[in-house]
């Protein structure tokens, strides 16, 4: 157990985050970090294998380009519907309520997919499923960052993003071991058992005492600091929210004071989660229309695949010593060339450039989404103000398919390529000139 003294110079010594700020990282908030990994990699995993799945039914006959396009929009529809749900029932609730019932609901629904006997019905399973599959990563990783330290926040986040991104090398090697034998199903038993039984192992988490504390539930807080393994002297006290209007205090989220945190973060969320779905989710599509067969498809999503992690950890290397606005600029100029390139090759020069794009994508993924996005905005909105910028990028999925079949029926991979482009351009302009520094500043202070 850590025991955290007072510091008698600062105006905000014992709020809960700040005393989470001074005590160091120990084995329990290794075993929470890990928890909440495991459940964003299944959550990842069952998003990811939906290229790969939809891509075998196709081939097999099992389904048609049509039922696939309307199988990942009703994902995003669902993924809607929860963002705006779940937000608002964190901020209300509590972080660990909702994001525990987000991930049976997910379990739950994903090994239904795997009961289907037609696609219509497996489409049905889809929704039910992505009711939780876009709560868990958003309600999850705002617990996460709201029980890290703030001097190496930026680090243990890139290594919890090694443990979640592994999901896409996990979908694509179960695709590739299991679909040429017809095994779809199993695509969605693994990660529908492993939330199920992550439901269960997640009962050891702490609420967040941060958010607790907000709420006036002060020795509810003390007791979370408590199972975190933190001691800390002196009474527990509210954290204060600089700058805010007194409707943001009171929980008002449309206010002029946030209003530019919104903005950059919907572009944000919006612009890298349509480059990466567009590139990953389509990936094994974009290989069959380039005459590759279902077999080397596979081959070659499962070796570009290993990008995604590897890009944590790269993170895990300048995030917390450069400025975040150099963290999310920088990977998103070199992808944005990647992407230029990518159409332009064949052979292993392809595989080579995919594999580098995706490191790249994995980098912003740990900064973008995993990080920067909930720093933005302060405590007793948090929940809310992330998920309605994942609610924004949901919206944007449900419709997102349908134009990139029609890109890819008229210019092929050089279409769906420019879509990418042209997101990654967005991360950049908005960054440059909205963007807003959060690097190595306690969560009280934002």
């Amino acid at each position: 157990m850590t025991t955290v003294p007072v510091d008698p110079d600062s105006s905000t010594s014992n709020t809960p985050l700040s005393v989470i700020d001074r005590a160091p990282v120990n084995g329990r908030h290794r075993l929470f970090i890990t928890l909440i990994a495991l459940a964003v990699f299944f959550d990842f995993f069952d998003l990811m294998l939906s290229g790969s799945v939809t891509a075998a039914l196709l081939s097999s006959g099992w389904s048609t380009r049509e039922l696939n396009v309307i199988f990942l929009s009703v994902t995003g529809v669902g993924g809607v519907i929860s963002n705006l749900v779940s937000g608002t029932l964190a901020d209300r609730f509590g972080r660990l309520r909702v994001f525990r019932g987000a991930l049976l609901l997910l379990g739950l629904g994903t090994l239904a997919c795997a009961a289907a006997p037609t696609m219509e019905l497996l489409i049905v399973a889809r929704f039910v499923a992505s009711l939780g599959i876009a709560a868990v990563p958003g309600v999850g990783l705002t617990l996460m960052i709201e029980l890290l330290p703030v001097a190496v926040r930026g680090r243990w986040v890139g290594i919890s993003g090694v443990i979640s991104k592994s999901s896409l090398f996990g979908a694509a090697l179960a695709a590739y071991l299991l679909l040429p034998w017809g095994g779809w199903e199993w695509m969605f038993i693994i990660p529908g058992a492993g939330c199920v039984v992550l439901y269960f192992l997640t009962a050891v988490l702490p609420e967040s005492p941060r958010w607790l504390a907000t709420r006036g539930r002060h020795v509810a807080a003390r007791e979370a600091l408590s199972k975190m393994g933190i001691e800390e002297e002196g009474p527990i006290m509210a954290p204060p929210t600089p700058g805010l209007p007194s409707e943001a205090t009171a929980d008002g989220l449309f206010t002029a004071t946030l209003a530019r945190p919104l903005i950059l973060g919907v572009v944000l969320a919006v612009g890298f989660n349509v480059a990466t779905t567009g590139f990953l989710t389509w990936l094994p599509t974009l290989l069959l229309e380039r005459q590759f067969s279902i077999s080397n498809t596979l081959a070659y999503n499962l070796v570009m695949s290993l990008g995604i992690p590897l890009g944590g950890v790269v993170c895990t290397f300048f995030v917390d010593h450069i400025s975040r606005k150099a963290s999310i600029v920088g990977p998103a100029v070199v992808a944005l060339l990647l992407a230029a390139a990518f159409p332009f090759t064949d052979g292993y020069t392809l595989l080579g450039v995919g594999f580098l794009l995706q490191v790249t994508l994995g980098a912003l993924s740990s900064v973008i989404m995993g990080l920067y996005l909930p720093e933005l905005y302060p405590t007793n909105v948090r929940a809310r103000a992330t998920s309605l910028s994942m609610a924004a990028v949901r919206l944007s999925m449900v419709f997102l398919p349908f134009l990139l079949l029609a890109l890819i029926n008229v210019a092929g991979v050089a279409g769906v390529m420019a879509v990418v482009g042209i997101c990654l351009l967005a991360i950049v302009f908005v960054m440059l000139t909205l963007g807003i520094e959060t690097s190595g500043k306690s969560l009280d202070r934002l």
